[in-house]
């Protein structure tokens, strides 16, 4: 949930080259070009188990669609199996904040068990969504 307006979240979250700047732990963020309608984006990030720090680095297809305030990405290299989702951002009638809604199915490489995987994902996506909502607030 968030106090800042869809569209200040919305310009946050696709200024890809920039979230470097602002997102803990995310080594690189880096538009590559187009595929047609999709951005290439090109991201590394940290992501820890216990004591334990892991480097994630996925090239990701994204698909914006502006006006409905959503995107959908999906893996086309990187360090895991599979990994594809979605980002809404819409406003609750009745508090009227903003909402950040991130689905996301990932499956791991051979080496990684799905409890492991989840602590890991679920520490990363809810430290990147608070960092654009904290960005997103303070411009």
């Amino acid at each position: 949930v968030s106090r800042a307006s869809v569209s200040r979240i919305w310009e946050t979250l696709t200024g890809y080259d920039r979230l470097k700047q602002f997102v803990p732990d995310m080594l690189a963020s880096e538009r590559e070009g187009q595929d047609g309608a999709a951005a290439i984006v090109h991201v590394t990030c940290l992501t820890r188990f216990m004591v334990f720090v892991f480097k994630l680095n996925l090239h990701l297809r994204i698909i914006e669609h502006p006006q409905q305030h959503t995107l959908e990405f999906e893996k086309i290299a990187g360090d895991c199996e599979s990994l594809r989702g979605s980002i809404e951002i819409t406003t609750d009638p009745v508090t009227h904040d903003s909402q950040i809604n991130f689905h996301a199915m990932v499956v791991p490489n051979g080496y990684t068990t799905n409890t492991k995987l989840e602590s890991m994902t679920r520490r990363l996506l809810v430290a990147q969504a608070n960092a654009i909502r904290a960005k997103a607030e303070s411009q």
